[in-house]
């Protein structure tokens, strides 16, 4: 006897599981099925010959799924999704998938790929998948600990009350202590949504609440031993630091630099004077100095035969000598000066003195006798090359100290003209689109604030790239997600379709139950799409105005009554637990009764009648909060998916300032809408 094949469907929708395994029934299978990816891993066994997995799927995704089965199993997998662009397709073999059907799809095409999936896989049958393991552990960082595996938390050893949702933010971020997560990161991975730049708000809510329950100072949160500045220690410290002109820089510069070569050039001048002084003055040198001067005179005297009286010819020698001056006494009288405070009188070819006979003559003056052409008389030679060697040594001092000051003035000038040109090339890297090379600061003047600011603007340049690249995204996911959550109950009602049109019911009663599921299928595409124009209103950038403060009570009163009485005319029960008290809430009504008649239509769909539905009101902290909590039945609220519905409730609930936190423990699902309280009538007061 021929075994019979065994299928696992692995599948989130019901409605979609049924359908499959209604038409795969009638080919002799065994169907095995699973709702979710947990299940899945726990169903495979060596019996399982063919799996057919949906991609989006709650929890574990399809795309994981596989890649668990891959490690240990070769059976065949078709996935079975929405996501009809090629790029998906290419994800889906890529992670080891075999074929790929989009949905919807007709009931030939799926048993001809069963057939053909199985067929090949009976040549070569797969091995078995072991079980998984898990451990209980926890993680600590920074004096905040956690619990791996469920929601318990200690702060330096006291333990925290969280939501779900801030427990698994917490345990993200704590999981990677040195990464930086964006908004959309955090979001998506908690979530399990797709990002849009409303969900920033939620994003940002949770995170507050965060802070109120593990920070010691929530408005200044810590960093692992130090304070969190929001901004990098560069940028922190530049934006406090005081910053000097680039004129008052440069003009303390040369004040430094006017002082330090000032005082070299004191040094300088004062030591060389000592050192010419010293040796210029000493006698030997002074003695030596002379005598060759004496001898150079004797020389010219005797070769022009010049006597005393020859003023002119004594003077034209001492021209040649700078800074010399010459005495010639004869009988210890005075008889010639080059001073020019001397005077002569012309008397033909000779020169006479006047006053000759009141000129001095010391005795411990050195007189040196020259023998002139009228007789012996005694010379006088006084030469101040001290002066004359102070005055080079002065000039070269300057010229060193001069030259010392303008090294200095261009290398702080070539070194604030080569921090421009660095500043200009990284400049022109980020006007041609390298926004990721970052501008160099350094320095504390007017163009380190410039430089600052030029980072800082490369940064938001960044950022709003990232952004727009980040909703091109987003707005891509929601064409695919709408493709899916449009695709999911078209195909439900193309497998009833098919179904009926085969034949495959038994009797009239089962015949009208399918075409009741078919109608069902072809209301929630309607409603479907009213969702989507629903979200395409409430995510509009226009501004909504909100009304003055009013009570809460007056506010929610009107549209949680009415809510509750069709409920109640439904069939459901509620318990109700409102404390209004005085709480005065500023929102925009119409957005009100919208909010309130999305949650209630979903508690008509998923609700399990036989459990009441749970409404609290009341106020915790600067919120007053509207909550419901109900029990799921057949439906699931917050499945895989673009979420339009929830989406659209974020964005009116932000929109006002408020936010939404959505809880699902096994089968009880909490929403939970929060108002900022406002208190403009205690104020006026």
């Amino acid at each position: 006897m021929k075994k019979q094949q065994t299928i696992l469907i692995v599948e989130d929708e019901a409605e979609i599981r049924e359908g499959i395994r209604i038409l795969l029934s009638g080919e002799s299978y065994t169907i095995l099925e699973a709702e979710n990816g947990e299940q899945a891993l726990r169903k495979m066994n060596l019996q399982v010959d063919l799996v057919i997995l949906d991609v989006m799927m709650p929890g574990i995704s399809g795309l994981r799924v596989c890649e668990e089965i891959r490690k240990t199993s070769t059976v065949p997998i078709l996935f079975l999704t929405a996501k009809a662009q090629e790029s998906d397709k290419l994800i889906g073999l890529t992670a080891g998938g075999d074929d790929y059907l989009v949905k919807p799809f007709s009931y030939a095409e799926l048993i001809a790929r069963v057939k053909a999936l199985l067929r090949r896989y009976c040549v070569y049958q797969g091995k078995g998948q072991p079980g998984a393991t898990y451990e209980n552990d926890t993680l600590s960082v920074c004096g905040v600990t956690i619990a791996l595996d469920h929601n318990q938390v200690w702060v330096k050893g006291e333990e925290r009350d969280l939501t779900e949702i801030e427990y698994q933010i917490l345990r993200l971020l704590m999981q990677k202590p040195q990464w930086t997560f964006s908004a959309q990161a955090i979001y998506e991975s908690i979530w399990n949504e797709p990002y849009f730049p409303i969900s920033n708000g939620t994003v940002m809510v949770h995170i507050r609440k965060l802070r109120t329950k593990i920070e010691e100072n929530p408005q200044n949160p810590a960093r692992c031993g130090e304070r969190a500045t929001g901004l990098d220690g560069r940028t922190a410290m530049g934006q406090n630091k005081k910053r000097r002109s680039i004129l008052a820089e440069f003009s303390i510069l040369l004040v430094a630099l006017g002082v330090l070569c000032g005082s070299l050039f004191f040094a300088l001048n004062k030591g060389v004077g000592a050192a010419l002084e010293s040796y210029l003055l000493s006698s030997d040198v002074l003695e030596q100095a002379t005598q060759q001067r004496v001898s150079n005179l004797q020389e010219y005297v005797t070769e022009n035969q010049v006597s005393t009286s020859d003023a002119q010819a004594l003077t034209q020698w001492i021209r040649g000598k700078p800074l010399t001056l010459m005495e010639v006494y004869r009988d210890s009288v005075l008889v010639y000066s080059s001073s020019p405070s001397y005077s002569v009188e012309s008397a033909g070819d000779t020169w006479t003195a006047t006053e000759l006979e009141e000129a001095p003559y010391y005795d411990w003056i050195s007189y040196y006798t020259v023998e002139f052409a009228d007789g012996e008389a005694q010379v006088v030679l006084y030469s101040n090359e001290l002066f004359q060697y102070s005055t080079y040594a002065t000039i070269v001092e300057i010229i060193f100290c001069a030259a010392l000051f303008l090294t200095g003035c261009l290398v702080a000038f070539q070194r604030t003209a080569r921090y421009i040109r660095q500043l200009s090339q990284e400049i022109q890297a980020m006007e041609s689109g390298d926004l990721d090379r970052a501008i160099t600061v350094r320095g504390g003047n007017d163009l380190t604030a410039l430089a600052e600011c030029l980072d800082a603007m490369r940064v938001a340049f960044r950022a709003q790239q990232e952004r727009e690249a980040q909703t091109y995204a987003a707005n891509q996911a929601l064409i695919s997600e709408m493709s899916h959550d449009l695709r999911t109950p078209l195909t439900t009602l193309l497998l009833y379709t098919e179904i009926l049109r085969y034949g495959k019911y038994q009797g009239e009663e089962q015949l009208h139950a399918y075409l009741d599921r078919v109608d069902e299928k072809a209301q929630q595409i309607k409603q479907l799409a009213e969702n989507i124009l629903e979200y395409s209103l409430a995510a509009q950038n226009r501004p909504v105005e909100l009304q003055e403060p009013l009570p809460a009570q007056e506010v929610l009163g009107e549209a949680l009554h009415e809510a509750l009485t069709y409920l109640s005319q439904c069939g459901y029960t509620y318990e109700l637990a409102l404390d209004f008290g005085e709480a005065q809430i500023a929102v925009h009504i119409p957005y009100i009764r919208r909010l309130v008649d999305n949650i209630s239509s979903n508690i008509l769909k998923y609700a399990d009648r036989r459990f009441p539905v749970q409404v609290q009101a009341g106020t915790e902290g600067p919120w007053f909060f509207l909550r419901f909590r109900n029990r799921k039945g057949g439906g699931e609220l917050a499945r895989q998916g673009t979420g339009v519905g929830l989406s659209s409730l974020r964005s009116m609930m932000e929109r006002m300032g408020g936010s939404i936190q959505v809880e699902q423990t096994g089968m009880a699902f909490q929403i939970t809408l929060e108002f900022p309280l406002s208190h403009e009538k205690k104020e006026n007061a």
